[in-house]
């Protein structure tokens, strides 16, 4: 493995591990069969309480590009710090590995990934539950300004080839290397989102976007994310707390005043949600307190009191309507 061979340069795969074993192989192999060969695979087992760390020794021992990190439990954003931490890379992907790379993927990345790019983002196959889901819309292929990009991620339905999710695109080593950019660790639920406003907000170049598929999502009926959406817990308010700092990166970015505007609909959003989850535990007034303490810091009190005064009026028109029915 080198940093440079031949020209080509290295590209670290950065794969945050937690009990996959029944996916994990798959994932390795299509990393093991790409056209392209001069990568690193950086596997980081967080603490896993299956046989997923002992398969990534396996493989480790079998191929020298692949380094394995053992640590406690802490994370998917602390994972994939330490992976970001020792990467070697001129590039780097950071996909899930209990999805899939097709075999073509580094190598098509890399066909973009010219001297004037700082991200290459791409389209994706998606499969819920085994089905295959129908192909959403694409955003033409082409060469953006960071402050074009940004605006396009706003679009509802998203585009898959500008969504905010990291596992579909290929990013500048030397930009998260001399910016220490990292995934906030305090942050469980929209880590992915609050990252890529991290990484645009230091980009000195353009991003492109194509519409070839070079991953695979699967999405289950398990998972970190959807566990967090049953039952509230400290860790839920993330949400929240994700988009309120990804306005603030857009504050900083100067964008545009509409996609501020939807940023902050998606805030108002993220608040609702959370205490529609407060509501449903038993003591729910701490909790409810304790999370507007730290939405002060993003809305203000007179925010907090619109908002929960529309959520008292449309409470009220319910059960109006509910009795109405009768």
């Amino acid at each position: 493995m080198e940093k440079q061979r031949n020209n080509t340069p290295l590209v670290s795969i950065v794969a945050p591990v937690y009990n996959i074993e029944l996916y994990l192989p798959a994932f390795i192999q299509g990393v093991l069969k790409q056209t392209y060969d001069n990568w690193e695979l950086l596997l980081i087992d967080d603490g896993s309480e299956d046989r997923s760390g002992v398969i990534c020794d396996e493989y480790a021992q079998a191929d020298c590009r692949i380094r394995v990190f053992h640590k406690p439990n802490g994370g998917v954003s602390s994972a994939r710090n330490v992976g970001l931490k020792n990467m070697k890379g001129d590039w780097v992907m950071i996909p899930d590995p209990d999805d899939e790379l097709p075999n073509n993927a580094i190598e098509t990345y890399l066909e973009f990934a010219t001297d004037d790019i700082d991200l290459v983002s791409a389209f994706y196959t998606f499969y819920r539950n085994g089905e295959l889901m129908t192909p959403a819309r694409k955003c033409r292929e082409g060469r953006y300004t960071v402050s074009e990009f940004v605006a396009l991620m706003g679009i509802v339905p998203q585009p898959r080839n500008v969504d905010r999710r990291c596992v579909n695109k290929l990013f500048r080593a030397s930009i998260i290397k001399d910016n220490n950019i990292f995934f906030q660790e305090d942050i469980y639920y929209r880590e992915d989102i609050l990252y890529i406003y991290q990484f645009l907000s230091r980009c000195t170049r353009f991003v492109k976007c194509i519409t070839q598929s070079l991953y695979t999502y699967f999405m289950r009926s398990s998972g970190a994310a959807i566990s967090l959406q049953e039952s509230y817990s400290p860790k839920s308010a993330g949400k929240f707390i994700a988009m309120g700092r990804c306005y603030g990166l857009l504050e900083q970015m100067n964008a545009e005043s509409v996609v501020k505007k939807r940023m902050r609909v998606e805030m108002v959003k993220a608040y609702n949600a959370i205490v529609d989850l407060i509501k449903t535990e038993p003591r729910w007034g701490e909790d409810f307190y304790m999370f507007n303490r730290s939405a002060r810091e993003y809305f203000s009190l007179r925010e907090i009191l619109r908002i929960n005064a529309g959520r008292l009026v449309r409470k009220i028109k319910s059960k109006e309507n509910t009795s109405k029915s009768r």
